[in-house]
């Protein structure tokens, strides 16, 4: 038959685990008091044993969350449950950690004698969600303010997203264009060949591939655009997306139509000149006697 452990070794064991677990253990008395607490939370503070005896609840509370964390125990002195909380300790040095954890009372004779707590340090993953929410908001800014248009459409051709500069120059606020048919803000003379381009990309993607075409504004006006475009990649199973460009070439397009015109008429009387004269006499030469051969 076993002897049963001695409880001083019992004791010692738990102790082992107590101080040795990488969670923030701690209890507090009724007058907020720290009555004892573990290594890891000691190292963490930065804390010797003796300093904490000194030390209570209100003295290690981070501003921010002081009134929220002083009702809480408040709540668990009444014999309330506090199954989770996330709340901000500032160290000794005073520097912020977040942690996250569970509380619960020692109730005797129907009262609260103590509150105990053990918490885990997400500051590291705090901090990662403050560097990426930071992150996301400067790609915002950029992709809000970009001088082209940017968006993204799906297969049938739905905007799913517009940078907040390309709508205005379209003449219409973001909430406007999304979900709506990207057809409504191409000129239908050049819908056919809008769509035939981007349906080929879904199908076959070509780095580098162009078109130009007309966008119609809100206000009816056009806008001459040259849109690249590129296959987003699929993630968790989501339909395919393509991400466009559009660059406006509107003045491009316009001197471009200025110097043909002053390229085939005459300045001063603003007729076709000679030379154009010949080449389009030459060209209906050329049909009618392609008609006679006929």
């Amino acid at each position: 038959m076993n002897e049963p452990t001695p409880l001083s070794e019992i004791e010692e064991r738990y102790r082992d685990i107590f101080d040795n677990t990488s969670d923030l253990i701690q209890c507090l008395g009724p007058d907020g008091r720290f009555l004892y607490t573990n290594r890891a939370w000691r190292e963490t503070l930065g804390y010797s044993e003796e300093e904490v005896r000194s030390l209570t609840l209100d003295d290690v509370l981070h501003p921010d969350c002081r009134q929220h964390c002083l009702h809480r125990f408040r709540q668990l002195k009444a014999g309330e449950s506090v199954p989770h909380v996330e709340f901000k300790f500032v160290t000794r040095s005073g520097e912020t950690v977040h942690l996250r954890g569970e509380c619960g009372s020692l109730i005797k004779d129907g009262k609260a004698v103590s509150t105990r707590g053990i918490f885990r340090n997400i500051t590291g993953e705090k901090r990662a969600e403050q560097a990426l929410r930071a992150s996301e908001a400067r790609y915002q800014l950029l992709y809000d303010n970009a001088p082209d248009i940017y968006s993204t459409v799906d297969t049938e051709g739905m905007i799913l997203s517009i940078n907040r500069n390309g709508a205005a120059m379209l003449g219409y606020a973001v909430e406007e264009l999304t979900g709506r048919s990207a057809l409504q803000v191409i000129h239908p003379d050049d819908h056919e060949a809008v769509l035939a381009y981007m349906a080929s990309q879904f199908e076959r993607p070509v780095p580098g591939s162009q078109i130009e075409y007309r966008k119609l504004r809100k206000d009816g006006s056009v806008l001459w655009v040259q849109q690249r475009v590129a296959l987003a990649p699929v993630v968790d199973g989501d339909e395919q997306q393509l991400l466009i460009v559009c660059r406006d070439i509107t003045e491009t397009r316009k001197l471009s139509d200025r110097l043909a015109y002053q390229a085939t008429h005459d300045e001063l009387t603003d007729l076709v000149n000679r030379r154009e004269f010949e080449r389009r006499l030459a060209r209906l030469i050329a049909s009618g006697s392609a008609g006679d051969a006929q």
